[in-house]
Formats: structure tokens, C-alpha cells, sequence
């Protein structure tokens, strides 16, 4: 009996040390703002990180537009600074508490209009490395057609509005164009509403259906406007954008849209979902009255994008090195349009220092700390990559790991985005070096490919470049 007594004993030891190990420290963050002000105003974001086990050091930065100043709130025993439009809060020792939160406040300027977006990524000490997440991006909207100073602003799941956009590349005589497509489903809503859409400059609209909204165009903001909501539980509002005469449309145009609804004594605003460039369109299915609908999104619709995009992410999903555990997946080496948001970490190497900008964050931003690890610098500015890898099974994988099994001798940042961990090194001001030095790198990864980046967002190759070209001349 005692046997078996220590025999159950030392199984449940065994146990509840591997439960100990295999604990998922898990990190998240999540980023809060109001997505609608007037000139002038001033508001504050949130940011909460659930830290989980971290102990070590980390970096919580967000781009912030021009036209905006910040100031700091709380910062949890951060060393906090605001340069060069980036908020910086920065741990030598991240706080033991496994919640932070940390604040700041934005003043807008009196002259600042249209839509605003605020990115940015934490960067922890992690395993002798660097890891980091993006965090959600904040879209503001700063109109004067709309006081809100004596109203009540309800927050974006206030109202039972959900809104689904797709984006059809043209055919035939819209071939250069891209028609948009609304659909709304709400229930019971009553006032006005009012869509905008932030579109590239430069581009003309025709409207396609407006159900009943009054249009026009404010420089780049597409503007419909309804008196009263449509009454139907289920409609839609259409239009085609086309880029200028004599140029080309631009791949999967930058659009930035929310609608805004009520009365003047409160208001509401939505972002729509995001269907991705579509060959299709399917009509919305009207809400059943019996359906939770308070959390302003859309099941049905979250359902259906989520379907598409897991058809979408694993041929296009951008990797090269398929690590252990990952080779069950197809993955190629290509770009898309969901990266295009992806805020990343940079590393700076030797042959690049006089190319690149100043506006960095470098060892001596991070108080002296007894880890080895020091966090990636990130910079402003336009610059090149190269990534070598990306998983979505396997466990984050330090430089070491990359040094011993590809003989990739400089440091490797990571970056999730999408449920992927995706692995880049070098940072480059200018394509020449980047060629080369990816030439280097496809002698131990044959697939490793350039990716570009302004500000730490992702961006098409071709788009940095042709910036460049333009800010050389």
C-alpha cells in the first residue's frame, strides 16, 4: 500500500512539475482610444498589458500622427518620453504584477482633420532574446462636423451597428478601379448616420447605390449621409474609386472608414470588419431578433472573414524556414496585404550606420540592466529588412537557435502578427545593401526574402522604393 502511495506520489510530482513548465506565458496587449474628436480636443489612450510571468526588460512604443502632442499619465515605473511622435515607456525591470496599465494623454492641434492612426508593439526580454507583439490599431477620426463637447460619445460596441467592407479589384470598364461595398446590419437603431471614408489622394468615386444617403467629397474624404437610418435590419451602399488619369490603380489602396450614428445627444460610431480583396460579394443576412448583437460585432460576419482568411494565410503567409514541428505546413515566401500593418523590430548592422536615420532606440534609451538582452532598436524613417523564417506551431527561437542550425550569425528579431512568429534580421536604409546582404543569407536560406518598412509599418517593397526615388530628387 505504501508502495503505491509514493508510486501515485512521484506521478503527481512529475506532473505538476511538467504543468510548471509548460505553463504558457502568454502576452497581451490591448490599446484604447475614442475613435471620434474635434480639433483641439484632448483624450486619453489606455494601454494594458497582461504581462503574465515577464520579469525582465520591455519596450511599449506607439507611433503617434503628426498634429498630436503627448504627455504622460501612469506609467507603472516606466521611464516614459515622447519624440520624434513616438511614445516610449521603457522597464529596466518590468513591475512583478502580472496586469499593467499604463496612460498618456493626446492633445490635437485646432487644424487637425481626418482619419488618424495610432501603431505600436511591446518588446520583452524573453528566453536570453527578444520577442515582441503588435499592438491593435487605434483609428481616430477628428471632424469638426460633429460637436461632441455636449453630447454623450458612446463607446464603439454601444450600438447594435455591424458593418462588413468589401473590396472588389474592376473589371471590364471599372478594370482600373475598386468598387467598395458596405453592408449594415443593426437593429432598431433610429437618427442619422453618417459614413466617411478616408481614400487615396488623388483618386475620383463614382457612386454605385446610395440607398437614399446625400454624397459628396471633402479633398480625400468620401462623405454619405442619412438624415434617418435606413429602417431595414440589413442594406448596403456602394461606390468605385479610381486612382488618377494616366496612372494605375494602386494594389490593395489604403482605405480608412467609420460610421457615425445617433442623435445629438449621443453618439455612436463603427468600424467596419474587413472583408479582404474579394472576387465576390455575398449579401448580408438579416440580424434575428433573438441574437446578441450588444457586442457591436458581427458573428456572422467575424465567421465568415475568419473562414476566408485561414484559406488566404496558409499559401500566402510569409515565411521561408519551416522549423521542426511546422512540417506539416505549406508555406511560400510571399508578402500580403495583411502585413502591410505590421510593426516590427530592427536591428542595426555594421555596414549600415552612416545610412541610417538617428531617430532610433539604442542601448543607451534602456536603463543597465543584468540581462544580456537588450531590446531591438526601432526606427522612423523608410528602411529594409530581410526575413528568414516564420511559424506558427513551433516555440519562439532565439538567435542561438538560427546561429547553430542556419549559421545566421547576426541577431534575429521576432514579431507576431496573426498567430505567426516571423523572424527578420538586418536593418537597411537602402535597397543596395539589403540585396546584397539577402544574397548572403539565401546561401544557408535559399528562400529569405527583402521586406520594407516607414515608421516600423510594414509597406510594399515597391512602395518604399518609389518613395525614395521621389525624396531623392
Amino acid at each position: 500500500m505504501m508502495t503505491r502511495i509514493l508510486t501515485i506520489s512521484c506521478i503527481l510530482l512529475a506532473i505538476a512539475t511538467f504543468a510548471a513548465m509548460t505553463i504558457n506565458h502568454d502576452v497581451t496587449v490591448q490599446s484604447t482610444a475614442p475613435q471620434l474628436i474635434n480639433p483641439g480636443d484632448e483624450f486619453m489612450v489606455r494601454v494594458s498589458i497582461d504581462k503574465g510571468a515577464l520579469k525582465k526588460g520591455a519596450v511599449l512604443q506607439q507611433i503617434i500622427p503628426d498634429g498630436f502632442s503627448a504627455s504622460e499619465i501612469e506609467s507603472e515605473g516606466a521611464q516614459f518620453y515622447f519624440e520624434n511622435q513616438m511614445v516610449r515607456f521603457v522597464w529596466d525591470n518590468i513591475p512583478t504584477k502580472s496586469m499593467l496599465v499604463v496612460s498618456y494623454k493626446l492633445k490635437a492641434s485646432e487644424t487637425l482633420n481626418g482619419m488618424k492612426k495610432i501603431q505600436g508593439t511591446f518588446i520583452y526580454a524573453q528566453n536570453n532574446n527578444t520577442a515582441q507583439i503588435n499592438l491593435p490599431t487605434n483609428l481616430i477620426y477628428v471632424s469638426d462636423d460633429l460637436s461632441i463637447s455636449s453630447t454623450t460619445l458612446l463607446s464603439e460596441d454601444a450600438g447594435s451597428f455591424q458593418m462588413k467592407r468589401t473590396i472588389i479589384p474592376g473589371k471590364g470598364d471599372m478594370a482600373n478601379g475598386y468598387r467598395i461595398i458596405l453592408d449594415v446590419i443593426q437593429q432598431n437603431e433610429t437618427g442619422f448616420a453618417s459614413w466617411t471614408d478616408q481614400i487615396p489622394t488623388g483618386y475620383t468615386i463614382e457612386v454605385n447605390a446610395a440607398n437614399n444617403a446625400a454624397f459628396h467629397m471633402d479633398d480625400n474624404l468620401v462623405k454619405f449621409s442619412w438624415e434617418e437610418i435606413p429602417t431595414d435590419q440589413a442594406w448596403s451602399f456602394s461606390y468605385t474609386i479610381y486612382p488618377p488619369s494616366g496612372t494605375s490603380a494602386t494594389e490593395n489602396p489604403d482605405l480608412l472608414g467609420i460610421m457615425v450614428y445617433g442623435s445629438a445627444e449621443s453618439i455612436k460610431t463603427c468600424i467596419p470588419s474587413m472583408d479582404k480583396y474579394s472576387a465576390k460579394h455575398e449579401s448580408p443576412v438579416a440580424v434575428n431578433n433573438d441574437a446578441d448583437i450588444s457586442t457591436g460585432v458581427s458573428t456572422l460576419f467575424v465567421e465568415e472573414s475568419a473562414e476566408k482568411l485561414d484559406i488566404m494565410k496558409e499559401p500566402e503567409a510569409s515565411a521561408n524556414v519551416i522549423i521542426e514541428s511546422d512540417v506539416t505546413e505549406a508555406i511560400s515566401g510571399e508578402v500580403i496585404e495583411s502585413d502591410i500593418t505590421e510593426v516590427k523590430a530592427a536591428a542595426i548592422i555594421e555596414s549600415d550606420v552612416t545610412d541610417v536615420s538617428a531617430n532610433l532606440i539604442t542601448e543607451n534609451d534602456i536603463p543597465e540592466s543584468k540581462s544580456q538582452t537588450i531590446m531591438p532598436m526601432v526606427q522612423r524613417g523608410i528602411y529594409y529588412r530581410v526575413q528568414i523564417a516564420a511559424t506558427k506551431r513551433s516555440p519562439t527561437r532565439d538567435s542561438e537557435f538560427f546561429q547553430s542550425r542556419y549559421n545566421i550569425t547576426r541577431q534575429v528579431d521576432m514579431a507576431e502578427e496573426d498567430g505567426w512568429k516571423k523572424y527578420c534580421v538586418g536593418t537597411f536604409a537602402r535597397m543596395e545593401p539589403a540585396n546584397s546582404f539577402v544574397l548572403e543569407t539565401r546561401s544557408n536560406i535559399p528562400d529569405a526574402f527583402i521586406v520594407a518598412y516607414r515608421d516600423g509599418v510594414r509597406i510594399p517593397v515597391d512602395e518604399a522604393m518609389e518613395t525614395m526615388s521621389i525624396s531623392m530628387r
